[in-house]
This record gives structure tokens, sequence and C-alpha cells, in this order.
């Protein structure tokens, strides 16, 4: 069969098989069914951007109500811009080739070519009306898709971006690059992640635009006329100059993009792991890295052969110079697998040594632990009584409680209300009738499950029943007869030394659950003999809800019609939720990582939840890795109102460069510790996740020699304690007792240490609280 005559434009007429059938009433039914897919479909679109534009928007409120809209501005911000970049660069790359790969693709009208027979008759078999639409319309849900894909990607790593457009320097280079840490913390993570989306898009253009040829050609049933067998004379295809152009250029862009990536990888190579530990090891940098330079040069090889295959017929070029890259990128896997086991593996010591000396000197610098003051601890086969007398604010402080129990007792004990429940047990210290004593504090907060099954209505729960009430002071190193801890402050109202004029708890540790306060109802706070009086809610935190529209949307948001029909809810009302401290911390600064254990700080005037933050990486050289972190610094106190919910952020080290980055981002998010009061200043605990870290690192990493450091010898271990029955690993333990030299006793956090597989202690560091040697740690060794 000849070529096709109808006039068809550049592209020519659509064949046979997808072109209209003729109206008639199943083009009316099927008009009907496309409109209502199309009101379906613009529904569900509408839906969609009704719910994205309610949580900005609830946001926003948010933020405005607890005083950080900047920070939510910032964040968001920087979201929606790279959602747009992203998704415009991407759209437009993949829409472009997409176009140009239509319009070059062959046509029934295209000179040199012949439609098939066999293929013409066997597609007019499948003739339907709309193929050709269905086509159309896969391929822009397609590029949808794709577009939103690669959008959502980008906007994903806003941290990263804006760390980036605010690189603070480490002052510290790495020892085989040369390069500031700032470059690998800051700027290497953004410039890798380009390249790899780039890389992405620029193949799937690559594919698509293969789809568009191929599927074209099929569609009318092009054959190509080489001679046969096809097979033996593949790389003698000609193929069209303009769509060699096409897919040539491509190549040649995703072969740029590898030589980049190859160029940014040798940075990769101090996060190695193929040697004793993580960093740049010999075989990184004797057969590794030489390898990413021969791949650099496959890949500019390989792109010139492409080119030059432009000016020369068939495809052997092309074809030779993928084959060579590939080729090239096998044996350069297979090296350095080479070089470590025929090279590195017989005479590890001598070649690893200089390499692991690097990794020692950062690991010990990025855990915090080379500032650890270490000495030999005097011990005396036993204590004499003038030590004892020396010592006796230790002794009268040693614990006999431990948390667990402790809770047990007081949730059988000072409950008081079943609404009422003990969640933790934190230890502080405080002077207590002029004596500086070590405590034990628990705070009493609401718990709605206690209620009875008939109390549970939605105007208990969400308005009357808001709020905890008090806390619990115990002594740590005392009982009462029966077995029951001998408590310093106790019971509803608070009886006791240390108390507050608020002792409502609205903002805790519970899981979240959000209250009205302002309503025609009023709150319910305990006093004594089991009686209530009705108060309501004095702070300025929370979000109105005096708008219909508000009490709409929030009805939405926590699927809870209530709000809108609730004849409680007035004008002045107010919606308060994300009352667990560490989820309002975490929803104001994402980007910081949180203690595991907020505690309660008691001063006269209020409550305050005390969390500690930090800053941390998995970005430096040469530091090896411990749950996917090798850098952590405790920069930030976060101090949370427990009955007001405000939040502000300290900064206890302003010059650590993570944070200093995050400062200039969020200029008006932290505060210098100066305006901390000294009231909570003075209750600062060194935070036992960044002890737990550091000490996990020290029980290898006390070791400063590579060659004992390799030989293994030296290497501690965590003692383990029985508790119920189940053998477990030994916590790190506050206690109040006097450094050995030292004039005073002190609030420390400490741990023991065992030779590796055995029993006998063999030292134990210390993690200092008080005044000018908080942050300070003393390692003792026993002779």
């Amino acid at each position: 069969m000849g070529h096709h005559t109808e006039p068809g434009g550049t592209l020519g007429p659509p064949p046979q098989f997808v072109r209209l059938g003729a109206r008639g009433s199943g083009s009316r039914r099927s008009r009907r069914r496309q409109v209502m897919f199309g009101i379906i479909g613009a529904l569900f679109a509408l839906f969609i951007l009704l719910a994205v534009t309610r949580g900005f928007y609830l946001n926003r409120l948010w933020f405005q109500s607890v005083g950080y809209s900047s920070v939510y501005t910032t964040l968001i911000t920087t979201r929606i811009w790279l959602f747009v970049l992203g998704g415009g660069v991407a759209g437009a790359l993949l829409t472009a080739n997409l176009l140009v790969a239509r319009r070059l693709a062959p046509t029934a009208d295209t000179p040199g070519f012949e439609v098939s027979p066999d293929l013409e008759q066997f597609f007019a078999g499948l003739t339907r009306v709309g193929t050709y639409r269905v086509l159309a319309i896969a391929a822009v849900a397609f590029l949808a898709l794709a577009t939103l894909s690669f959008a959502t990607s980008a906007a994903s790593h806003w941290q990263d971006i804006l760390l980036l457009t605010h690189a603070q320097s480490f002052g510290k280079q790495d020892p085989q690059f040369h390069r500031d840490l700032g470059f690998y913390v800051f700027k290497l993570p953004v410039y890798r992640y380009v390249v790899d989306w780039l890389l992405t898009a620029a193949v799937l253009s690559l594919i698509t635009a293969g789809v568009v040829y191929t599927l074209r050609a099929t569609l009318y049933g092009f054959r190509v006329d080489a001679p046969r067998p096809v097979t033996r004379h593949l790389f003698s295809i000609e193929v069209p100059w303009k769509i060699k152009l096409h897919v040539s250029v491509l190549l040649v862009f995703i072969l740029a993009l590898v030589v980049v990536r190859s160029f940014l990888g040798r940075y990769a190579l101090v996060y190695s792991t193929q040697g004793v530990d993580v960093g740049a090891f010999y075989t990184d940098l004797h057969a590794t890295l030489p390898m990413l330079y021969v791949r650099i040069a496959g890949a500019c090889l390989a792109a010139a052969l492409v080119l030059v295959g432009l000016f020369r017929g068939g495809l052997a070029l092309p074809a030779g110079g993928l084959a060579l890259w590939a080729v090239v990128g096998f044996v350069s896997g297979i090296y350095p697998l080479a070089v470590q086991r025929f090279v590195v593996q017989p005479n590890e010591l001598s070649k690893e040594e200089p390499y692991l000396a690097r990794n020692i000197e950062l690991t010990r610098w990025a855990y915090g632990i080379d500032q650890i003051d270490e000495r030999q601890f005097p011990a005396n086969p036993a204590a004499t009584e003038q030590e004892v007398q020396a010592n006796q604010t230790t002794i009268d402080n040693v614990r006999l409680w431990d948390p667990g129990p402790l809770r047990s007792a007081l949730s059988q004990l000072q409950t008081i209300r079943p609404l009422f429940e003990f969640r933790a047990v934190d230890i502080d210290r405080y002077t207590i009738g002029g004596t500086y004593k070590q405590v034990m504090l628990s705070v009493r907060e609401l718990n709605q499950a206690g209620l009875p099954a008939e109390a549970k209505t939605w105007v208990n729960r969400r308005l009357q029943f808001t709020h905890g009430y008090g806390y619990t002071v115990s002594a740590v190193n005392t009982s009462l007869p029966d077995g029951s801890p001998s408590l310093i402050v106790r019971d509803i109202p608070l009886e006791g030394p240390l108390t507050t004029t608020r002792p409502e708890v609205y903002f805790g540790e519970q899981p979240d659950q959000f209250i009205v306060v302002d309503g025609t109802e009023p709150e319910f706070t305990p006093v004594a003999g089991g009686a209530n009086v009705q108060t309501r809610f004095q702070g300025q935190g929370g979000v109105s809800i005096g708008s219909l529209w508000r009490r709409a949307l929030y009805a939405w948001e926590f699927a809870d019609p209530n709000l809108l029909i609730s004849g409680a809810i007035t004008g002045n009302s107010r919606i308060i939720y994300r009352r667990n401290v560490q989820e309002r911390i975490h929803e104001i600064a994402p980007f910081l990582q949180l203690d595991a254990d907020p505690y309660i700080v008691v001063d006269s005037d209020n409550m305050y939840w005390m969390q500690d933050a930090y800053t941390v990486t998995d970005r430096i050289p040469y530091s090896h890795l411990d749950k996917g972190l090798n850098y952590m610094r405790n920069s930030v106190k976060v101090v949370v109102n427990a009955y007001s919910g405000d939040v502000d952020f300290y900064t206890t080290q302003p010059d650590e460069p993570i944070l200093k980055a995050y400062a200039s981002i969020f200029p008006h998010l932290f505060k210098p510790l100066s305006q901390m009061p000294q009231t909570l200043r003075d209750h600062f605990r060194y935070p036992e996740d960044l002890f737990t870290f550091q000490a996990d690192a020290y029980l290898r990493y006390h070791i400063s020699d590579p060659r004992q450091f390799y030989q293994k010898e030296d290497q501690w271990d965590v003692p383990t304690e029985t508790f119920d029955g189940v053998e477990q690993r030994l916590r790190p333990y506050y206690v109040l007792a006097r450094l050995p030299g030292e004039s005073k006793d002190e609030f420390m956090l400490i741990l023991t240490f065992v030779p590796r597989n055995r029993t006998n202690a063999i030292g134990w560091i210390a993690a200092r609280s008080d005044g000018a040697n908080y942050g300070k740690q003393v390692a003792f060794r026993f002779p």
C-alpha cells in the first residue's frame, strides 16, 4: 500500500484506526459520560485544592498564635518556590522533549518510508473511537504526574536549600581534600541532589522520546529498509538526522551529568565504609578514586563518539561509545574489590593506619569526646571515716528509688482523681530548706481516658476537663515505714515547701487532644476534699474560632462537627491544640532533634518544661556513624510554659555552625542564653541522649593510638543490670556527688564501664551540670 495522501499538516493525518467515527447516539452517550467524568474530576480537584489551602491557612493561624509566624512564612515560602521551580523545570524539560519527538517522529507522509501492509491490516482491526484522544490524555497525565513528582521532590529538600544559602564555616578541614567541613555539611548534599535530579529528568526525557518515536512508527506501521537479517547489519541502520540529533543531544547531556556526578563522587569517598571504619581509606584513595577519573574519561569519550556519530552513517559510533562507557563502569567497579582483597587485607594495619588516625581524630571531635578530662581514680581498698564525713551530702543523696517503681507508687497514692496520670518521673535538684537536694518530680497530667463512660461527653472532654494539676516531689533517699515514697510536695492543692502559683498543666507529655477555652462552659480545677472550682484559662495562647468560617475549617480539620454546631462556643472562644510539648516544639522547629526526655522545672510563678534540642548531621568526613548520625551538639534549650504553652528557644552554643545557619535563616526564632531567667538556668541537666551518644563512641574511641585501636584489645562496654527479672543495659544515672579533687557536691550524669566481655569495672565517666562546669566531662580509670 502506498503513502496516505490526506492533508494533515506537518505531522500528517492520524492513522485510520485512530480516526473518530460518525456521530450518533453512541457519540451522545460518550459526551454525557465525558461531562460526568469531567464534573467528578473537577470536584475531586477542588476538594484537594481546598484541603491543601485549609492546611496552609490553619497552620498560619497556629504559628501566629504561638508568635512564630515569620518561621512559618519562611518555611512555606521556600517550599512553594521550590515546588514551582522544580515542577517548572521538570515539566518544561519533559514537555519540550515530548513535543520535539512528536514533531520529528515519522508520519505516513514522511518520504523514504513505506507503510507495511501487514501491520496496517492488523491495526485496522483495532479501530475504536477516541483512541487518539486516549493517547493524548495518557501523555498529558504522564507529564502531570512526572512534573508533580519532581516538584514534590524539590520542595522536600527545603531544609538543604536553606542551609546552602546560609552556609557557615566550621573552621576545620577534612584531611584528604582539605575542604572546610561546611562544604560537606551545607553544600555537597545539594550539589549531589541537583545533579541526580537533573539526571533523572534527562533519562526520563530520553525514555519518553524513545517511546514516542517507537509508538509513532508502530502506529503508522513503518518498516525499516535494512539488509536482511537485520541483526547482522544493526549498526548500519539509518535514522533520520533530526531524530538522531535529538537523541544524541539527550545522551550527551546525560553523559555530562554523569561526569559531574563522578567528580562530586570524589568527595563522597570520605563517607566510605570499605575500610576499617568510615572514611576514605587505602582502597578508596588508591583504587576507587583513580577509577572515578577513568569513569570520567570514559563518559567524555562516549559523549565525543555520540557527537561524531551525528555526522557518520549508521549507529556504530554512538553504540560503541555507550558500550565503552558500560565496560569502563564494570571494570572500575571490579578493580577496587581486587585491591581490597589482595593488597589491603593481607597488610591491613600498615595500609590503613594513617587513615585510621584520621577516623579517630574526626570522630573524637565530632562526638565532642576529645575534650573529656581523663584522670586516674584514686581508689582505696576501703572508705575511711574521714572520707565518709567529708562526703556526707553524697551519701545522703544516694538514690533508693528508680523512676519505674516510683511512678507506679505515685499512681496508686497521688493521682487523687481518676482522670489524672503520672506519665514520667524526672530527676533534678533543688535547694529546699537551705539544703541542696536531689529530688524526683512527677507531673499530674490530665488523662481523659480516666473519665467514667457516662461522663465522656463532648462538653466534658473539650470544654470542662481541660488540664492537669500540680506535681509531686519525692526524696530520692528515703521511704516511709510502709515502703511508700517520702513526699516533699504532695496532694491537691499542693502541700510542701516547693510550690507554684500556677499549678494547672495545660501542656505536657500526654498525646495531643484539642480543647476549647473561653466558651459558655467553665473549666474545672480540683481543690481539697474532692471538689472542683470553676475556672477559666488566663493564657494568651490558642487560635480564635469566633467566626463560622474558622469553626467550619477546624471541624473539617479534626473531623468533629461539634465545633461547628455547638452553642457553647462563642465569638471569644479559642481552640488550643498541639499541647504535647515535643510535638509543639517540633512543629515550630522541625530541623532540631529533640532529646527523648523533657523534664519539668518548678518556679515560684509557674511550671516549665525544659527540652534539650540538638543540631545533628551525618555528613562529617571520617566520623564514625551511630544510629545514622556522626555529629551532635546540644546547642539549644527549649522552654515551654506548662500553663500558657509559650515556647522559647535559647542558644547555649551560639557559635555552633549548624545553629548559626538556622539562626541566619530564622532570625526571630532563637534567643541568647542571657535572656533565660536564672531560676531556669539553675536546672540545666546534661542531656541523657547526648551523653549516651558520646559514651557509646567513647567505648572504642577512648583509644587514640591507631595501632591499639585496630588491635581492639582495650575496648570497653557498658555493664548490664537485672530489672524485674530481665537483664538490660545500664542506663546513665543522675547523682548529686562530689568528684575526687573537687570542693563541693555537684549534680551530674554518670555511667560505669567494664572491659569488653568482662564484668569488673574499669572506669566511669561523669557529665557535669552545675554552674560554670556545665557541659564538662571527666572520665576516671580505675587502677
